[in-house]
């Protein structure tokens, strides 16, 4: 299934072929549609990650959930990381990330 996804960071409205249906805890593989190679997140296996740019040109990695109807993204540039989504908390934890003490 070909899903276009809105490049905003936090905007989760997607836009697919009528003749596909999508569940609410569907998973989903996610592979870049020009060398076909997996989307896969070494930080969870329920999330995917894509390199992006920003306006100033520097590189960082967007990590969101491959499941439906989960809203859930992490922008990581360096050591920080920024949180998107009312289900981001939901992998904090797993994440290991961020220094809780």
């Amino acid at each position: 299934m070909l899903l276009l996804m809105d490049p905003e960071i936090g905007n989760y409205q997607t836009i697919h072929h009528q003749s596909n249906s999508i569940r609410d805890g569907q998973k989903f593989e996610f592979y870049c549609p020009i060398c076909h190679a997996s989307l896969f997140s070494d930080l969870n296996e329920n999330l995917v990650m894509v390199l992006m740019r920003d306006e100033k040109n520097k590189t960082f990695e967007l990590h969101f959930s491959r499941i439906a109807g989960q809203k859930s993204t992490y922008k990581i540039m360096g050591k920080e990381i920024q949180t998107f989504g009312i289900d981001a908390p939901h992998y904090l934890d797993f994440l290991h990330l961020i220094d809780m003490s």
